[in-house]
């Protein structure tokens, strides 16, 4: 059954390291194991209460409190009452029934049987909390099957509940959850259950089902993917009767998590029986006495147990035995009996009760071996015995007694001394062989000598610690005579001693052989001993059997994989496997945790992985052989699975540009509860590192454990500001913990001083654009950058692949203006700007202006504008008496409607006018102006009076036709009223 376990074990491997991917969120495989004593599976029967480990692979994370359940089958591999093992028992009508027994009104009618009307049988668990339940009334089946298991007895009185039974519940609501609650302590899921901490199980027994649900006290992660091996444990404690007929079942289980049910491999129930006994009795040759051995195999489902096991022999008719016989004149398999034998006389005849101290697997050997003490002298070869045992309680009759006759011995092993008999300890071994006069061993230079299973040997043995002397036996049992026969060297393999002399010899008459205790052989610590044998020459003889005292209870406790812890100042960053360990491997070993009572212990089977997580539980442990009790012993244990919690506030992104030479790197981290002796009191801390483009690690905040209660001065957030160089900065943070969980994130920050490359691209400079058109523009910038023109975001047109790309937007020309000005921004990851402006001409199409002397009108393309003040005159006043008869206009209202700048320099009087290529400078009452830096006279008409700029009502008034042409504009009189049409470019500009 051992092996069993190992493939399905080996097969979960081979599926997570395989190349096929397990299919997540679906629970599986499962697998069941009966009666798991120690390492040995236990007598596994139908119709009797079992103990179930139900292996699990399971895929998504149970959470603490989330629930598992399982389903027993409520079917039977057989409806036939002729195949219940055992039978169905008698109703007794007192005390409580059998557990499969339902009553109905009728019994209780008849009987008043108050504690069976104090509990139900079929029932329904409500919640977690108070344990409110519904109990039912049994019902007639028309027919039996998984859907409806009651079996009606011939009587009247009640029902049978066939499949897998559950305990019966009380009734009264307090009793109801002191009987739950020890149910709790019965049964875990992966880890030692903390009783009530996580409810009440739900336990539904109906006509149609039969299932237990729980919910996990802790949180349990799939920590490996494809292979989450984990197991349910249902101690014999928890009273879980199996199906009631031998034959293959299958339970089912669903986990929270994965809620879809999946149904385990099958396992078997036997109902099962020993073999056939053979009864042999045997005459030692040396001293004359008879030796009686009963020998069997029991069944599928008939493993003892050490110490609670019961073996029934039923003597032949008419042969009595005492009422008690001492323990130790009795062997089972080589190993005498503690407990004393009780025979007890009845109409069944007389019957002896054996309790074994050695444990026996299903299909095991056992042989008992009686001296003539207990049977005497009276059997002969009619006689025959039964035998049962409390696992397969049938009798089965061997055959008649057999009286074997064996070949007389050339030699005997007499006996076999040692100097400290305890197992697991060091000890000398003298063996004393008495050899039969009438027949000689042939000459040999070799002695073999075969050691129990389980003795350890020196690695390297030295034969100057073995002594063989060869003599005769005195009357006190001493040698005489003797001589010593040199031993050369010393084998060992497996068990077997093999040692090799100096010369061949003749052995006779007494001889004993001596290992001393130097030479360091350890004793075997198990309890099933196989005799020992020597072999000189040709001929082997085996001892009787030897019987060595329990080893002391010295329970060691180590941790697995890694045997050491993995991080630092004494923390597991990974759990390991639990492993504990006894000097006296029957022992019983339990297990309790933080400050739970010794009552919550459990029975320690295997070694197992601890649960993952932030904690420091303490693990007390002891062992328990018999009425022995060792101390109770303690280890603390520091593990911390969960890597650092922390949050980079600032910079956000993993990588950001600045232009400044520092940036502060912000941050948070998070308080993770940690379980201390069992108590949520405490949280960690993690510590926080930052290294400068591969520096050495700064210490921010050191990792701390604090109390919840006490938080003062645990600062949560943090922030560090780091000097930047110009390009690449790598910044790391490192979050570790007090058990050097490390956890590293990396920030880029790039320093960039330099302004964006920023380059108009079109339109061309020079390039006239049209009026009222919707026109490209375009600029050359860095591809990161981000680009405004004028004022508006472009976007990008073409990625140049270099690092640069063509950014655009369009624009709608104005239809009034004569030349526009277009600016082009653009702003770095790092906000460095550049800016570029540029100035185009509108197109060639003209810009009309009419005006009329001494009228405010004034349109421009035939649209009026504002009115014109002060108006164009020729009069004077308001002209100066010398300037009467030509047409002046207010600069400013004029030439700004043809797209000139205006500027009025107060300092020395004078007009500034920008339109295009073109400058014009002018000073009040000068007669001389300047175009482009040259010098130019302002005259009438004639070419010879002079005119010059004037001041009329605070506005300057310039000689029309004279300050148009100086900016290329075309001035024309209109006779019809007097008015003026001012036309911008000229026909001439451009050619």
């Amino acid at each position: 059954m051992k092996k069993n376990i190992s493939i399905f074990l080996i097969a979960i491997i081979l599926l997570s390291f395989s190349g096929i991917k397990p299919t997540l969120a679906n629970l599986g495989p499962v697998h069941v194991q009966l009666n798991i004593t120690g390492e040995k599976p236990g007598n596994a029967r139908a119709n009797a209460v079992n103990s179930f480990i139900i292996y699990v692979r399971f895929n998504v994370d149970i959470e603490a409190h989330d629930w598992v359940k399982v389903w027993f089958p409520t079917y039977e591999a057989s409806w036939d009452e002729e195949d219940i093992c055992d039978g169905l028992p008698e109703i007794r009508g007192v005390g409580l029934e059998h557990p499969r027994f339902v009553p109905n009104e009728k019994y209780f009618e008849i009987y008043k049987n108050q504690e069976e009307f104090e509990i139900g049988k079929l029932y329904k668990i409500l919640n977690e909390h108070d344990v409110d339940t519904d109990f039912y009334e049994p019902t007639d089946c028309k027919e039996l099957s998984e859907n409806c298991r009651l079996r009606a007895d011939p009587s009247g009185l009640g029902y049978w509940l066939m499949g897998t039974v559950m305990p019966s519940l009380p009734k009264d609501q307090s009793d109801r959850k002191e009987r739950t609650a020890q149910i709790i302590y019965t049964t875990y899921f992966a880890y030692p259950t903390c009783s009530e901490c996580q409810g009440y199980p739900i336990m539904v027994q109906t006509e149609n089902e039969c299932s237990f649900q729980k919910n996990s006290y802790v949180g349990i992660e799939a920590w490996r993917s494809g292979y989450n091996p984990i197991d349910y444990h249902f101690s014999k404690a928890t009273g879980i009767i199996a199906p009631a007929t031998p034959g293959r079942y299958r339970i089912r289980v669903a986990t929270q998590g994965e809620p879809t049910p999946v149904e385990s491999d099958s396992f078997v129930l036997p109902c099962s029986q020993i073999s056939q006994p053979v009864f042999e009795c045997y005459e030692n040759f040396f001293d004359k006495k008879k030796i009686y051995n009963i020998t069997f195999e029991t069944g599928e489902g008939g493993a003892l147990d050490a110490g609670n096991s019961l073996i029934k022999i039923k003597l032949p008719e008419g042969l009595t035995a005492p009422k008690k016989t001492r323990g130790r004149e009795v062997l089972v398999n080589g190993v005498r009996c503690k407990a004393d034998i009780r025979s007890e006389t009845s109409e069944e005849g007389t019957i002896a009760t054996i309790i074994p101290s050695v444990n026996v697997s299903n299909l095991g050997y056992v042989e008992i071996t009686f001296f003539d003490s207990f049977f005497g002298h009276h059997l002969t070869e009619s006689d025959g015995i039964e035998v049962l045992t409390s696992s397969e309680p049938e009798w089965v009759s061997s055959d008649s007694l057999i009286f074997t006759h064996k070949d007389p011995s050339k030699f005997m092993i007499e006996d076999i001394v040692l100097s400290n008999s305890i197992g697991s300890y060091k000890s000398s071994y003298l063996l004393k062989l008495l050899f039969n006069d009438d027949y000689v061993i042939p000459k040999t230079d070799t002695v073999e000598i075969d050691f129990p299973t389980g003795t350890i040997f020196p690695k390297e043995p030295d034969s100057e610690f073995v002594k063989i002397t060869q003599g005769t036996k005195n009357e006190s049992g001493n040698i005489k005579d003797g001589k010593n026969i040199f031993v050369k060297s010393c084998e060992t393999s497996g068990t077997t001693i093999k040692l090799i002399l100096g010369k061949e010899h003749y052995f006779s008459d007494y001889v004993e052989i001596e290992f001393m205790e130097d030479f360091g052989i350890i004793n075997s610590a198990e309890r099933i001993i196989k005799k020992m044998k020597v072999t000189i020459a040709d001929h082997s003889e085996e001892s009787d059997f030897i019987e060595l005292l329990p080893p002391p209870l010295e329970t060691t406790l180590k941790f697995l994989d890694p045997d050491e812890p993995d991080g630092c100042n004494g923390w597991y960053k990974t759990p390991p496997v639990l492993s504990l360990s006894c000097r006296n491997p029957d022992a019983i070993i339990r297990v309790w945790y933080d400050n739970d009572p010794i009552d919550r212990a459990i029975m320690y089977w295997e070694p197992r992985r601890l649960a993952p997580g932030s904690q420091r539980p303490i693990i007390h442990f002891q062992a328990i052989y018999g009425d022995e009790i060792e101390e109770p012993q303690s280890v603390q244990l520091f593990i911390d699975t969960v890597p650092p919690a922390i949050k980079i506030m600032q910079p956000g992104d993993e990588i950001v540009y600045t232009s400044k030479d520092s940036f502060t790197i912000t941050g948070k981290r998070d308080f993770i509860e940690m379980l201390t002796n069992g108590q949520t009191y405490h949280q960690v801390a993690d510590g926080v590192y930052i290294s400068n483009n591969h520096g050495e690690y700064i210490e921010i905040l050191e990792p701390t454990i604090f109390n919840v209660f006490n938080p003062e001065g645990i600062a949560q957030e943090w922030e560090h500001e780091v000097e930047l160089v110009e390009g690449e900065n790598i910044i790391t943070i490192l979050g570790r913990d007090q058990a050097c969980n490390e956890e590293t994130w990396v920030r880029t920050i790039i320093r960039d001083t330099t302004v964006p490359y920023l380059e108009f691209i079109s339109p061309i400079k020079g390039e006239r654009l049209e009026k009222d058109s919707l026109v490209r523009i375009r600029v050359k910038s860095e591809s990161d950058a981000i680009v405004y023109i004028n004022k508006e975001i472009a976007s990008i047109e073409k990625d140049l692949g270099d690092g640069t790309s063509i950014f655009y937007t369009e624009l709608i020309i104005p239809k009034q203006d004569t030349m526009i000005t277009i600016l082009a921004e653009a702003t770095d990851r790092a906000n460095n700007e550049s800016s570029h402006m540029a100035e185009f001409w509108i197109d060639y199409s003209q810009t009309k202006l009419k005006l009329w002397i001494d009228s405010e009108k004034f349109f421009k393309n035939d649209e009026q504008i504002s009115d014109l003040d002060p108006m164009p005159t020729t009069k004077s006043p308001p002209l100066p008496k010398a300037l009467g008869g030509n047409t002046y206009m207010p600069v400013r209202s004029v030439l700004e409607a043809i797209g000139a700048d205006i500027e009025w320099i107060s300092s020395e009087r004078r007009v500034d006018v920008k339109l295009g290529d073109i400058t014009l400078q002018l000073w009040i009452d000068n007669p001389v102006a300047r175009i482009n830096g040259l010098d130019k006279k302002i005259v009438r008409a004639d070419g010879k009076t002079p005119l010059y700029p004037t001041i009329v009502n605070d506005r300057t008034m310039l000689p029309l036709r004279f300050a148009c042409e100086s900016v290329g504009a075309d001035v024309n009189w209109i006779a019809d009223g007097h008015a003026i049409e001012i036309v911008y470019p000229s026909d001439t500009v451009g050619d």
